[in-house]
């Protein structure tokens, strides 16, 4: 029997109930208008939940504030450490939601904008070692700035032009009084191509043009904020919103405090140590309003389920009113209603109740949705309910994939300083255990500079997936290997029995890392320094210590003359 539609099942049993017609028929109209309903809330929370609206707001917050443009110009200001790795691992956030972004189906106008953020991206990355060797020669913040300059419009318009591809197939973005779109306009304006972005540049380049970008910016949010609170907020959206308004009037306050600076010709880095603001407690209250916003799509996820049990129920009723009112005609309703409606609708609902709880590996297979999918207002959702687990599990593998990157650098896939802290914590507690040593290699290449100088920064990654294929293929599994800047490298040798099989191991090291390395016409070619470290079992777990130790050796085989090694002793 071909699929029928709730309009033709209406009118089917409208003849066949001809002395129950304003009964049943008053059933049927109010079960279409439920199901109705249950489509567009559906569709509502499809749009919600839309894995390119999620990643382009995974965008700004990995660019924004508090991400990627933010911590770049704080290098550049502050010139700390902490701000440079704080950079590096928003680069990679943002470069894994690039990645993501382009696994999805893309139109033609959606590639070439990825292409101009990718570049974007690339520029940043190629400008952040320079920036650390400037900020190693004692340059000022003002000489660097103007060192790296990037143009951010094919980025911010690329940007753009994503987010218009959404809203333009998605009705539910169109309407700006809704609080996802609100919190998604608030991270536009607050980051990348907005307040943060202007605040930082008139503090670095005193160009008033800055300056005006700032309090245009800081007015759309606090316009965006009181559209937020005309729409019922909860006690917890309230604080993150006042945090997020303390937090703009120091920054909006502050402006006057760098025109003073300006008027005193005082320095950026100066200015910047006068307007250092603590941005926590709003970083904390975008956070917020995204935890609430994931919240009220659970709360929706619940009341549709609640919706199909009440249709599920009403048809059961309707069973029974027709059954009493005549056998043999119940019997063909029921097993309509039975094959139609209650059984898709139960399947749908513990489906959504297990998906909504959590557990995206159900099998929706074994529920038969796979295999009666039809072109009926229930079909359809069934089509739905099965393009929503795959957008689910897509979604749980890219966080996955995100947290991945957060562990490990994206040039070399070797791990990253992050995981060489905590693996190197795990193979001490091991090392107890088994009563085993381990020993720390500190590596810096030799004449690297030269060659990222003269051949461009293209030749000094290739440099670098070179020397780390080297490493894995002299190593053991067991063995950690980690890029931990620039050229340095660190690897923690478990199991050492004695420091003749690590001198060995190393002297392999020393000699495979020169092989030259083709590069165009040209053959690049590095040396090697090893500084060597042990911690027997026993010892206190100091990992400062141990690279300290590591480090003091690397300088001393740097001292004798490179590509060489010393090993480390307490004398």
């Amino acid at each position: 029997m071909s699929p029928l539609s709730l309009h033709k099942l209406s009118i089917i049993i409208f003849f066949l109930l001809l002395l129950m017609a304003a009964l049943f028929g008053f059933s049927t109209v109010h079960l279409t208008s439920q199901v109705d309903e249950i489509q567009k809330s559906w569709s509502s929370f499809k749009s919600q939940n839309n894995e390119k609206a999620r990643l382009i707001n995974s965008f700004y917050e990995a660019l924004g504030y508090g991400g990627m443009i933010h911590n770049f110009k704080n290098y550049i200001l502050r010139k700390d450490y902490d701000e440079f790795i704080k950079v590096e691992r928003s680069m990679g956030a943002a470069q894994g939601v690039l990645n993501q972004y382009l696994a999805l189906s893309s139109s033609p106008a959606e590639k070439l904008v990825l292409s101009d953020i990718d570049s974007m991206l690339k520029s940043y990355h190629s400008n952040l070692e320079l920036i650390r060797e400037k900020v190693a020669s004692g340059s000022s913040s003002t000489e660097i700035d103007k060192l790296v300059k990037i143009d951010d419009q094919l980025a911010l318009r690329g940007l753009g032009v994503l987010h218009s591809q959404i809203t333009s197939k998605h009705e539910f973005f169109k309407n700006k009084e809704n609080k996802p779109v609100l919190t998604a306009s608030l991270r536009v304006e607050m980051g990348y191509g907005g307040m943060i972005h202007s605040f930082k540049n008139y503090l670095l380049r005193k160009d008033k043009k800055y300056k005006e970008q700032t309090l245009i910016s800081i007015a759309n949010i606090e316009s965006i904020i009181q559209g937020y609170f005309q729409l019922g907020i909860s006690l917890g959206e309230k604080t993150a919103l006042e945090d997020i308004l303390s937090i703009l009037s120091k920054y909006k306050s502050n402006l006057e405090v760098i025109d003073k600076g300006i008027k005193d010709d005082l320095s950026p880095e100066r200015i910047d140590a006068l307007v250092k603001i603590n941005d926590t407690y709003a970083l904390r209250g975008l956070r917020t309003l995204d935890q609430d916003i994931i919240y009220e799509i659970e709360i929706k996820s619940e009341l549709l389920t609640l919706m199909l049990e009440d249709v599920n129920k009403n048809e059961r009723w309707n069973g029974i009113i027709v059954i009493v009112s005549t056998v043999l005609i119940a019997v063909f309703i029921i097993w309509v209603f039975s094959t139609k409606i209650i059984q898709p609708v139960t399947r749908m609902s513990n489906i959504m109740m297990q998906i909504s709880q959590g557990n995206l590996d159900v099998d929706i297979d074994v529920y038969g949705l796979t295999n009666k999918v039809d072109n009926t207002e229930l079909g359809l959702m069934d089509q739905s309910l099965i393009v929503f687990r795959e957008n689910a599990l897509k979604r749980k593998l890219a966080e996955e994939e995100l947290l991945q990157l957060a562990l490990t650098d994206p040039l070399t896939g070797l791990a990253n300083r992050n995981q060489f802290e905590k693996k190197y914590y795990e193979m001490i507690a091991l090392s107890a255990r088994e009563e085993k040593h381990i020993a720390l290699l500190a590596i810096d290449l030799d004449n690297f500079k030269p060659v990222n100088d003269e051949f461009g920064h293209s030749a000094g990654d290739l440099v670098l997936t070179s020397v780390a294929k080297n490493l894995s293929v002299i190593f053991r599994e067991t063995d950690l290997i980690a890029r931990i800047g620039g050229d340095e490298f660190a690897i923690i040798l478990y199991g050492v029995e004695n420091m003749e099989g690590v001198i060995k191991t190393v002297k392999r090291l020393i000699a495979l890392i020169p092989t030259p390395v083709p590069f165009g016409k040209d053959m690049l070619s590095v040396g090697v320094s090893v500084g060597i470290a042990l911690q027997k079992y026993g010892d206190e777990s100091n990992l400062n210590l141990l690279m300290k130790n590591a480090d003091k050796a690397l300088y001393e085989a740097k001292a004798a003359g490179r590509n060489t090694y010393r090993v480390y002793s307490h004398d």
